[in-house]
C-alpha cells in the first residue's frame, strides 16, 4: 500500500500533462522560507481542527 494515493495520483496526471507545465522545488522544512512557513501553518492547522464522522479513526 502507499500513503495518500488518492492525493498524489491526480496530481501526478496534472504533472505528466504537457499542456501544463508543472516543476516541483524541494524546499527544506523550517528552514526560514516564507511559502513553505505559510503552507505548514496552514497544514498544522487544519489537522488540528478536523472531526472525523462516526466510525473514522485519525491518528495523531
Amino acid at each position: 500500500p502507499v500513503a495518500n494515493r488518492d492525493l498524489w495520483e491526480p496530481l501526478l496526471q496534472l504533472a505528466l500533462d504537457p499542456a501544463r507545465p508543472v516543476r516541483f522545488d524541494w524546499v527544506k522544512g523550517h528552514s526560514g522560507d516564507v511559502m513553505n512557513d505559510r503552507v505548514d501553518l496552514l497544514a498544522t492547522t487544519a489537522a488540528a481542527t478536523q472531526r472525523g464522522t462516526a466510525g473514522e479513526h485519525f491518528e495523531s
